[in-house]
């Protein structure tokens, strides 16, 4: 997979002493990659844009599935090769999705990508913002 969501750890608006500084500030950057939990990379429809979506859960002992809802849950369980295919929408969202107009959208965790909502706040939540910026 070459799909991938990424966060800024620092808001661009942090006041900084040169544009070198600025440069700094903004390349530190969180990174999740495609994962191969589920197939869930790239929606389109008349209303919506989104990436990464679903839930995962993993076979527990004795065939009992445990929900995988955190982003360190769901990396733990890829990392150590066991499969997270199995979808559970209840704890999940669009890991990126922006309305028809993108002009709004909302973040929250994908077991797609493994991330946390990509907000300022991170956390487990879905977050909805306003775009100001948009850079084709």
């Amino acid at each position: 997979g070459e799909s991938f969501l990424w966060r800024m750890r620092h808001n661009r608006n942090s006041p900084v002493a040169s544009l070198f500084d600025q440069a700094q500030l903004e390349s530190e950057i969180d990174i999740f990659p495609y994962n191969g939990s589920n197939s869930y990379v790239q929606l389109c429809t008349r209303d919506k844009l989104a990436l990464g979506g679903g839930g995962a859960l993993k076979p527990g002992l004795g065939g009992q599935e445990i929900c995988l809802n955190q982003e360190e849950d769901v990396q733990s369980a890829l990392s150590q090769g066991e499969e997270a295919a199995y979808l559970e929408w209840n704890d999940f969202g669009f890991g990126l999705a922006l309305d028809q107009n993108l002009r709004h959208g909302s973040t929250s965790p994908s077991a797609t990508f493994g991330n946390s909502a990509l907000g300022s706040s991170g956390g487990k939540g879905g977050q909805t913002f306003d775009v100001v910026n948009l850079e084709v």
